[in-house]
């Protein structure tokens, strides 16, 4: 695995490309494989039938707001400790890191206590029907077992990433998901434990790659020091912290409401159109997860040299970025339109109504996925250098602003084909927003304006 001081010199001194390269790579395989066994889940749960894929759909929404959760104190702390680091502030990265991992998963373990309490009711929120809710209760368990791992995972990961050990990030994913790959179908099949099976097989490889992680540390292998002696929560931190992590945040559960409002309004069309966009979901979440990936990999490098204030290295970082984002994007979309009847007839055993909606979904959902490089690359990009106002309407815009109101009058007037037409609505409008938010910070890229709005920030600390 690498040093960390090497991941801090690469981000320091490493040519633009070669470096976004080296940092992106390894955190778009681990993000692949991550988000990949989401969708190995859904091909061998579809096999058992529309109702399981439906049960299993539902926990989507919860999956999302962990991640959520764990990009609160996570992501809004690895922008901050790449600043910190850029400027030579060990001391306060240490504290940052530590305070941050232990805030994070306190909360979570509240948060999953009460889920547990109420999973019937809560389950029966989310849109389970009679037909899916002995599914569902059987997922349920384990599932929400794996959710504190996977908050833990995602918090820590992301302060792994800040100090450019994207390395340590990739084994750790790629371990995780390859183990729940491999374990799904034994469990779910060869032990005869259905949809429990593929909860449990999602356990397994969250807890391997928490040991990962663990290994990471516990060996000194990190120049990030997780102590309790260096929790020392202050308000100014705090700040920092939630001023970025916020909008991370804000995005995710946004993202969590659409899915939920999703799956309410779609089982009024039955278990197959639930089941249906919950494939469409995943297929496009696999797809999000391999940009979101190489960006993982972006953020860090302009967060630190921001810091460190190599401004011409930011602006070289963030055309390339978006050349390739776009290309990846546009490459995709080609892709999942040409095969998409295949794909949803792969994961639904051929059912007719299934293959005709999800057909239907994911050509327009990958039509409007061409849009979301430069999406992807602005968000990290603002959120790199601590511009949380224009970061926070970028996340609230896509599933918030334009998503969720296109969902409710689609469904009103036009009924499913209005909810299969509202997330390709939301990315439209979210990518001409924005196109609005780079044109009015067109000097935001300039020496002086990084300059001015470091020395504010410094200010500020």
């Amino acid at each position: 695995m690498q040093k960390s001081q090497d991941g801090t010199e690469l981000l320091r001194s490493a040519p633009v490309k070669s470096a976004l390269l080296k940092l992106g790579t390894p955190t778009l395989i681990g993000m692949s494989v991550s988000a990949l066994y989401n969708v190995v889940d859904a091909f061998f749960v579809g096999q058992l039938g529309g109702s399981q894929m439906a049960a299993v759909s539902l926990f989507a929404p919860i999956a999302t707001a962990m991640l959520g959760l764990a990009l609160l104190f996570g992501g809004g702390a690895a922008s901050y400790i790449s600043r910190l680091l850029g400027a030579g502030k060990r001391g306060e990265a240490n504290e940052c890191a530590s305070t941050s991992l232990a805030t994070s998963m306190a909360v979570t373990v509240l948060l999953l206590a009460g889920f547990v309490a109420f999973a019937e009711p809560l389950l029966r929120a989310l849109g389970a029907t009679d037909t899916m809710m002995p599914y569902a209760a059987a997922y349920a368990v384990p599932f929400f077992i794996a959710m504190t791992f996977y908050a833990f995972n995602g918090t820590i990961n992301n302060l792994i990433v800040s100090e450019g050990a994207t390395t340590v990030s990739m084994v750790a994913m790629l371990l995780g998901g390859i183990s729940n790959i491999v374990l799904d179908p034994i469990m779910i099949f060869a032990l005869g434990w259905g949809v429990a099976g593929a909860a449990v097989a999602t356990l397994a490889g969250t807890l391997l790659t928490t040991c990962v992680y663990l290994s990471y540390f516990l060996r000194s292998k990190s120049s990030l020091a997780l102590s309790p002696r260096n929790i020392k929560p202050t308000a100014e931190m705090y700040a920092q912290v939630l001023k970025i992590g916020v909008p991370n945040l804000t995005y995710q559960l946004l993202v969590s409401v659409a899915l939920w409002l999703t799956n309410v309004f779609a089982a009024a069309y039955g278990d197959a159109a639930v089941a249906a966009l919950g494939i469409v979901a995943r297929i496009m979440n696999l797809a999000s997860m391999v940009a979101f990936g190489f960006v993982k990999g972006y953020q860090p490098f302009t967060g630190f040299n921001y810091g460190a204030r190599r401004f011409d290295r930011v602006r070289e970082a963030t055309k390339t970025a978006c050349i390739w984002e776009t290309a990846f994007a546009c490459i995709t979309a080609m892709l999942l339109i040409v095969f998409a009847e295949s794909l949803l007839s792969a994961f639904s055993q051929g059912d007719a109504s299934i293959v005709s909606i999800g057909a239907t979904a994911l050509f327009w959902n990958a039509l409007s996925f061409a849009t979301f490089g430069v999406q992807a690359v602005y968000s990290a990009f603002f959120l790199a250098l601590g511009k949380a106002k224009q970061g926070a309407l970028i996340a609230i815009g896509r599933q918030g602003i334009f998503f969720i109101p296109a969902l409710l009058i689609g469904s009103w007037a036009f009924g499913l084909p209005g909810i299969i037409a509202a997330q390709p609505i939301g990315d439209l409008l979210s990518f001409l927003l924005v196109l609005v938010l780079v044109a009015k910070s067109k000097g935001a890229l300039s020496d002086s304006e990084m300059a001015n709005a470091e020395h504010a920030e410094t200010s500020a600390w």
